[in-house]
This record gives structure tokens, C-alpha cells and sequence, in this order.
């Protein structure tokens, strides 16, 4: 069980930190992250109905990222409140669903994982699903990188030399839509989005090349994650929440330590 909750975790955060470098670069951080609280609506109803909250966190996120991917030409300057009304409605399915789950299933170990996460809902079927994810985001990336390339570049540049923008953006609505709620079970509907954004946020803050953020996501996400587990082992804390917490404040902590390097490195030469 240990073993599964620890891989499934640097996999799934180091899948969720890279497609957020795409999701951010493009300007999709609100599409995906309405995805997200698609899955959290999702895994709510299926504790509600007693079904696996994985395939309907799924089913809910997959259906939302393709409109959102299908819209996204039609409506250019629609989307930031498609994408609100969207959030506000998942919301309140995920909270009415839950406020309807009888109370034998609001004492169990399921709401946690809906809500914040938990160890019990790894299994091995699950980490074989996100290992499944992963390998078809590398082999997207690799057979279409000069397409995703240049629309990361500008994306007028890319429609202007006939690729289909919104195909991809939607295929990577999809992988995050699938990425997401499989570290739903671990993280939680409410937390799960810091994996996508915190990551990428705290590479580009520190100005990096491409291929330094390459290497830096993985590599921060798999640290803090690490860190996470550990504190919620260790302390008896809801492993989404540790995560969240841990992957924030180490965030805040290198980019402050990279903060006084830069100045200090400013102050000789001056």
C-alpha cells in the first residue's frame, strides 16, 4: 500500500507539474482548472451513487475538457465565463452530492479521498492506469512536438501554417482531465489543482530556459511530494493537505533563497 502511494505520487505530481507547463504557456489555467472541479463534481457523485470515483471523476472531466476544447475557437473571448459559471456549477453538485451520501459513507475513508486525498485509495490497477497516462502524454509530446512547439511560440503562427490549434489544446485538456483525477484519489478534488499550477508557477518564476523547467518541475514536484507523504506519515495528516502545504512552502522557500542569491550575486557586480 506504501509502496503504490509513493509511486503513484512522484508520478502523478511530476505528470500533473509538466502538462502544467503547457496549460500555463498556452493560457489555459482557468480551462483546466474548471477540469479540475469537473472531476471533484464527478468523484462526488460516484460516493453518492457507490461507484468508483476514479472513472466518473474521469467521465465528468473528459466531457468538460473537450467542450472546453471545442469552444475555445467559437467563443475566444467567452471562455473566462463559461469557465466561472462551469466552476460555480461543479461546486455545487460536488457539495450537494456529498450532502446527500448517507451518513454510512460520510464516516468511511471515501469522502476523505474526495475531499483531501488518501493512501487507502491507491491500488496497483490505479497505478497502472497513471504509469498508462504518462506514457501516452510522452508519446503525444514526442510525435507531435514540432506542432506543440510552434503553438507555444504563437499560436497565430501555428494556425497560419495550417495546424489545428484547438485539437491540441483540447488533447491536452483531455491528458490533464485524466491526469487529475487519477491524483484525485491521493490529493483531493479541493488541493489536486496545486500539482498542476504550483510547480510551473515557482520554474517560471525563477526564469528559466525550456529545458530548465524541463528538469526543475519534475524534479521540485517530486520533492515536495516526497516531503508531503512524509509529514503525513509522520504526523497523522490528511496526505492532500500535507502535500498541498508542502509543496507550497517549498515553493516560497526556493524561490526566496533564489531571491537572495540574485541579489547578492547583484550587490558584487555593482
Amino acid at each position: 500500500m506504501i509502496f503504490e502511494a509513493v509511486v503513484s505520487s512522484v508520478v502523478g505530481a511530476c505528470l500533473c507539474g509538466l502538462l502544467g507547463f503547457y496549460v500555463s504557456r498556452l493560457g489555459l489555467s482557468t480551462l483546466a482548472f474548471t477540469v479540475a472541479h469537473a472531476a471533484l463534481a464527478g468523484a462526488a457523485v460516484a460516493l453518492m451513487l457507490g461507484l468508483d470515483m476514479t472513472y466518473s471523476a474521469m467521465i465528468f472531466s473528459i466531457i468538460t475538457a473537450v467542450t472546453l476544447g471545442l469552444l475555445y475557437d467559437r467563443l475566444p473571448h467567452a471562455m473566462d465565463s463559461v469557465c466561472m459559471v462551469l466552476f460555480s456549477f461543479f461546486n455545487a453538485v460536488a457539495l450537494l452530492a456529498i450532502y446527500y451520501s448517507n451518513a454510512v459513507v460520510l464516516a468511511t475513508a471515501s469522502v476523505s479521498a474526495v475531499l483531501w486525498g488518501s493512501v487507502l485509495a491507491v491500488t496497483k490497477e490505479k497505478l497502472i492506469m497513471l504509469a498508462g497516462i504518462a506514457a501516452v502524454f510522452t508519446l503525444y509530446l514526442i510525435a507531435c512536438r514540432k506542432h506543440v512547439d510552434t503553438i507555444l511560440f504563437d499560436k497565430r503562427v501555428a494556425e497560419a501554417e495550417g495546424m489545428n490549434v484547438a485539437l491540441h489544446i483540447t488533447a491536452l485538456l483531455v491528458l490533464a482531465s485524466l491526469s487529475l483525477s487519477m491524483m484525485l484519489r491521493i490529493v483531493g478534488g479541493f488541493l489536486v489543482f496545486t500539482l498542476l499550477y504550483v510547480p510551473t508557477a515557482l520554474a517560471s518564476s525563477l526564469q528559466l530556459s525550456m529545458k530548465g523547467q524541463y528538469v526543475t518541475i519534475p524534479a521540485f514536484a517530486t520533492l515536495s511530494t516526497l516531503a508531503g507523504l512524509g509529514a503525513s506519515f509522520t504526523l497523522d495528516l490528511p496526505v492532500g493537505v500535507s502535500i498541498a502545504l508542502t509543496t507550497v512552502v517549498t515553493a516560497a522557500a526556493v524561490k526566496a533563497v533564489a531571491a537572495v542569491i540574485e541579489r547578492s550575486r547583484m550587490l558584487k557586480e555593482g
